[in-house]
């Protein structure tokens, strides 16, 4: 039972990777729409591509004031809610496997 326990863990930890690597890249394409980045550039064009799918899932709701868009708002705070909910309850069940808590 050990041994599920810390796949439960690693599981979390994978999870709260993702989460923050998430957190950051929606940060960074923010700061990119204001400082009106070269769209060819890969790196522009990657942080692009993955926020993408995320930001059309709130773009479908009315989240816009005037001119401005509340998307990247409401999917940082969904994508920061997602975490801590999955990575707690990943960790618990972890926990109850007898694997060491922590995170």
């Amino acid at each position: 039972m050990f041994i599920l326990g810390e796949l439960f863990y690693a599981l979390a930890n994978i999870v709260n990777f993702v989460g923050t690597a998430l957190y950051f890249l929606i940060i960074a394409r923010v700061i990119i729409s204001w400082l009106s980045a070269d769209p060819y550039n890969p790196i522009v064009q990657l942080i692009t591509q993955i926020t993408e799918p995320i930001f059309s899932l709130f773009r479908r709701l009315p989240l816009q004031i005037g001119m401005v868009d509340l998307s990247p708002i409401v999917a940082l705070i969904a994508v920061i809610m997602a975490k801590r909910i999955l990575v707690g309850i990943l960790v618990s069940i972890a926990s109850r496997f007898g694997s060491a808590p922590g995170l």
